[in-house]
């Protein structure tokens, strides 16, 4: 059983921005904690490194 070793909130203006970031952060070893999000007139994506599971 592993645990979270670190979390983050990436935000973007448009769904193509965030992608871009959620992409490059993939390729890191995060993994997107359920759906996009929207909060203010931004576009979130919460990411956890490790698992909680």
């Amino acid at each position: 059983m592993s645990k979270v070793q670190g979390y983050l909130i990436l935000s973007g203006d448009r769904a193509e921005e965030l992608s871009t970031q959620v992409n490059e952060k993939l390729v890191e070893g995060w993994s997107p904690l359920k759906g996009p999000f929207v909060f203010g007139d931004s576009i979130c994506q919460a990411m956890v490194m490790g698992s909680s599971s």
